[in-house]
């Protein structure tokens, strides 16, 4: 399993928040942190269910590997998931991106989980 945490988002030039030049200005820094908490919060809720709860991730799996993107998607969200995800699934196993959806949030979380 891959788990990244503050992965550099990739914004376009003009969607990319204007960083600040000085190096002590860490609000930005510190407002990104404090926005990817409640999806680090997601993040560990998913992992946690996928990870004890047997028939769930049966489900997970059996409509994954049926390409029924849509019930992956309704799965994740009614473990309460709030944060906007993409998921990708690959014959090796899944990924779940979360990611910002304005500009001014910089967090990406990341995890691959292999069959």
């Amino acid at each position: 399993m891959h788990f990244l945490f503050g992965y550099a988002p990739s914004f376009s030039p003009k969607e990319r928040p204007t960083p600040s030049t000085d190096p002590s200005d860490v609000s930005q820094f510190q407002y990104s942190a404090k926005q990817g908490m409640m999806p680090a919060a997601d993040m560990s809720k998913l992992l946690h269910t996928i990870s004890t709860q047997s028939s769930f991730a049966l489900r997970l799996k059996k409509a994954a590997a049926e390409s029924n993107k849509p019930a992956v998607k309704h799965l994740i969200q009614s473990l309460g998931i709030q944060t906007p995800f993409e998921v990708t699934v690959t014959p090796d196993g899944m990924a779940i991106d979360f990611k910002s959806s304005t500009s001014h949030i910089c967090y990406e979380l990341h995890a691959a989980l292999c069959w």
